[in-house]
């Protein structure tokens, strides 16, 4: 019922009912003073199907509606897909840390409600825009972000496409594309958790990785995310 109810609300009245009908009409002018200025996302590689390993951790999220989309710190964004589940993280005693707040924080039993699946964008730019209008970008003000994600939670992942220089598309059925571009040369552009434990995370440098969660970014195995072109991830 989740899903069907979700998945069965208009686009063109959600942006209406989050945005208001005068914001919606305006979305010309929108553009030119909020995103006119930002660099201009270059069109995708050819796409590959040599690069197994994205392909298989994306494949059980398509389908899957979005839940819990919402503003981390600074520009990050998180969305969770699947069944909810809790992530309790235990106290950790006897730290060496001279910061009584951090000493404190970290002395108490952290609890966070996560999917089996939870995409973190990361360290890089990123624009969401609709049909009807550009909906924000990574330096709106964080009102409009929370405003444009509102739009976006609920809507279910379809397809990605992620090129060679690590520029990523992210498309959802009820018409909203996310659209990643590295910011830098080396920065985590954005981690896939998945429910057995792995992390899929693709850097600004054009490699990705395939590991435990457990095992520190600089200790993993990074791969080029395709020898030419890029690849098409569809569901």
């Amino acid at each position: 019922m989740f899903y069907s109810s979700r998945l069965a609300r208009s686009p063109i009245a959600s942006l209406v009912a989050v945005f208001g009908a005068s914001e919606v009409r305006a979305s010309e002018g929108w553009i030119a003073a909020s995103i006119g200025s930002l660099p201009r996302v270059k069109p995708f590689g050819q796409t590959v199907a040599s690069v197994t390993l994205i392909d298989e951790a994306f494949g059980p999220v398509y389908g899957q509606p979005s839940w819990l989309v919402r503003r981390g710190h600074g520009s990050f964004v998180t969305l969770e897909f699947g069944e909810p589940r809790l992530d309790v993280g235990e106290p950790k005693q006897r730290l060496h840390v001279f910061s009584t707040k951090v000493h404190e924080r970290l002395a108490t039993r952290l609890v966070a409600v996560h999917g089996a699946w939870h995409l973190w964008i990361y360290c890089c730019a990123w624009r969401l825009t609709h049909p009807m209008r550009p909906l924000a970008h990574s330096g709106s003000r964080p009102q409009r972000i929370d405003r444009a994600l509102a739009v976006l939670d609920g809507q279910a992942l379809i397809s990605v496409v992620v090129d060679a220089d690590a520029r990523t598309s992210f498309t959802f059925d009820l018409g909203c594309t996310l659209l990643t571009w590295p910011y830098d040369h080396q920065s985590e552009q954005w981690l896939l958790y998945e429910p057995d434990g792995r992390v899929l995370t693709v850097r600004a440098d054009g490699r990705y990785s395939h590991d435990s969660s457990a095992i520190p970014a600089e200790d993993s195995q990074w791969h080029p995310l395709a020898p030419t072109g890029g690849l098409h991830l569809c569901g």
